[in-house]
């Protein structure tokens, strides 16, 4: 099914989906200061976009930094943190040196979807600007 969705979106631009994960973190964070840290929630695609915009800056992530990446308690990001892996959307890796710290990154088949996603976000928002 991946590999269908990929062939879909192929000659799109990586670089042009991190640049909108960038902006679009930087939207969520503006959000949060205008109208609240306490309104608006959705950690697992915070968790998703940081992955994303960190893995194409080669920056690892230490699972302890996903609850200030989605902005909510450590609890809660632990908690989306399992779900994701459950899911195959995130992958965890022990640290070789330090086998306490753990790092996360984007599974191969979340890194793709992302990559179909903002292709797609892309390719609608050049057919509805030109029309």
């Amino acid at each position: 099914m991946l590999e269908q969705l990929a062939g879909l979106r192929s000659n799109q631009s990586y670089e042009a989906g991190v640049q909108i994960a960038n902006l679009w973190l930087m939207a969520l964070r503006l959000r949060q200061v205008i109208f609240g840290n306490d309104l608006f929630a959705d950690p697992a695609w915070d968790m998703l976009l940081d992955l994303h915009s960190a893995e194409a800056r080669n920056e690892k992530v230490k699972i302890t930094s996903l609850s200030a990446m989605a902005r909510v308690p450590s609890s809660t990001s632990c908690r989306w943190a399992r779900i994701l892996t459950q899911k195959g959307l995130i992958v965890r890796e022990k640290d070789p040196v330090d086998k306490r710290r753990v790092y996360v990154r984007l599974s191969p088949d979340a890194r793709q979807l992302m990559r179909v996603y903002f292709d797609t976000l892309l390719e609608k928002g050049t057919h509805n600007t030109s029309s």
